[in-house]
């Protein structure tokens, strides 16, 4: 271990604690500032641990050995300041080891005087920061890549207090990072679920699975109402204690007003086609506006080939005529199944059919469905109403003949499947009877598919 020249007795006492040190201690004289800087009289042994330079290496030289293509040079000009002034400092720097790897060191330096006030040497304490500094590089490019999402992105603590608000969350509510955190989150908004019995469900899973993803009214202090989308996360740490939540927000305005227009512009299309067929066409939107069931299931099977249609023409037409209808009446029955059929095994490669008959009011109903594409809305009122036209989901000719043929279509498509209601009785129905309204409940047990499922 190098000794501190005998000229400079009050640092003995210096070196004795230095050497037990686990900090690194390292002396320079205290002149000169320029190039090639001071040199190093003195270093312990937590030095050459982390450094890899051992003393004799590095006495007689300047710590600028330490120092590499890196080393920000803007901290050297300040801590040279320092040095000039003869000031105390403190500064974060990356080094470099002998074997060239960098590191970052925390120093602390202060100037020693002798007997006299003159200034001697310099003394600086340093410490390897650079698991802190890595841990800092993450998470600043944790928050840059986070300031960087267009959604809002916030975190609260376990008592709702605000510990991240992102650029995103700043946007949204027109509220600064600076302004919103330590603040309680129901000061920037409060909020409604969709549902009333959703919260419990959602609690539930979010307990379960840390993760919750749903639709929200958030509800502003000026009383406007935002509907957003939010994935909300349970924070934990590592211990497994409960700290807090993050959500990421999204705006779903513009969303929600598409929707509100496409839901006006189908109430349209279903009145115009009420009103086209001479209220023979139902186009429906969900289960519930399918018609009831009647009291009596005669047959469910189904086709998986058009070979396999004529069969069927046998089986409906036994179902016509049990329920009564007549001869005329149920032979345009069948062909409008049968064309039904035709579309299901064509377009989705299996059609199922449930007939169901009221003997007493002398009525029959069929429920045909399939698995495949649906019917896009820009297209159904052509697949519908126009002879010839056909898509993947479409219909041609026999869409509009079972119009022709049968008393009421009820239609339900979407990207899963379609589903056909038919029906027939023996005498037609008014079609201004004001007694229909649509649309209908459907009992809850019956299925998308298969009515009796």
């Amino acid at each position: 271990m190098p000794r501190i020249p005998p000229s400079s007795p009050d640092l003995h006492v210096l070196q004795r604690f230095a050497d037990a040190a686990r900090d690194v201690f390292l002396i320079t004289e205290a002149e000169p500032t320029d190039l090639p800087g001071p040199r190093v009289v003195y270093v312990n042994e937590a030095f050459t641990k982390m450094t890899g330079y051992e003393a004799h290496e590095i006495l007689g030289k300047s710590p600028r050995i330490l120092q590499g293509p890196d080393s920000d040079q803007e901290t050297l000009r300040r801590i040279r300041g320092h040095l000039e002034r003869w000031e105390a400092f403190r500064a974060e720097l990356l080094n470099y080891r002998k074997d060239g790897t960098p590191f970052w060191v925390e120093m602390d330096g202060q100037p020693l005087a002798d007997a006299d006030g003159r200034f001697t040497h310099w003394v600086t304490v340093q410490r390897d920061i650079t698991e802190r500094k890595t841990a800092e590089k993450r998470l600043e490019m944790k928050n840059f890549a986070l300031s960087q999402v267009s959604d809002a992105v916030i975190a609260v603590d376990g008592d709702r207090n605000v510990t991240y608000w992102n650029d995103g969350a700043a946007r949204l509510y027109g509220v600064r990072a600076t302004d919103a955190l330590g603040k309680p989150l129901r000061i920037f908004y409060t909020y409604t679920w969709p549902h009333p019995d959703e919260e419990v469900a959602a609690m539930a899973q979010i307990r379960e699975t840390n993760y919750y993803r749903g639709e929200f009214m958030h509800i502003l202090p000026n009383g406007h109402t935002l509907p957003v989308e939010c994935a909300v996360t349970l924070l934990r740490d590592p211990s497994g204690e409960f700290r807090g939540y993050i959500g990421v927000i999204h705006d779903i305005s513009d969303r929600k007003k598409a929707e509100e227009s496409l839901a006006k512009s189908r109430q349209v299309l279903r009145e115009v086609l009420w009103a086209a067929t001479n209220r023979r066409l139902v186009l429906c939107d969900n289960q519930s506006e399918l018609p009831d069931l009647l009291a009596e299931r005669f047959v469910a099977t189904e086709a998986t080939s058009t070979a396999e249609l004529s069969a069927l023409r046998g089986v409906f037409r036994n179902a016509a005529r049990a329920a009564g209808l007549t001869e005329g009446r149920a032979e345009d029955m069948v062909v409008a199944l049968h064309e039904g059929m035709m579309n299901a095994v064509v377009h989705a490669r299996c059609g199922k059919v449930s007939v169901y008959i009221d003997r007493p009011s002398r009525r029959m109903q069929a429920w045909i469905s399939d698995t495949g594409g649906g019917i896009a809305t820009e297209t159904i009122h052509r697949a519908t109403l126009e002879r010839g036209f056909t898509t993947g989901g479409g219909f041609g000719h026999g869409f509009p003949m079972m119009l022709s043929l049968t008393d009421r279509v009820y239609v339900l498509s979407d990207r899963h499947g379609t589903t056909l209601v038919v029906e027939q009785a023996e005498v037609p129905p008014d079609p201004y009877d004001t007694d229909f309204r649509w649309p209908r409940r459907l009992p809850a047990a019956c299925a998308f598919a298969d009515p009796d499922g």
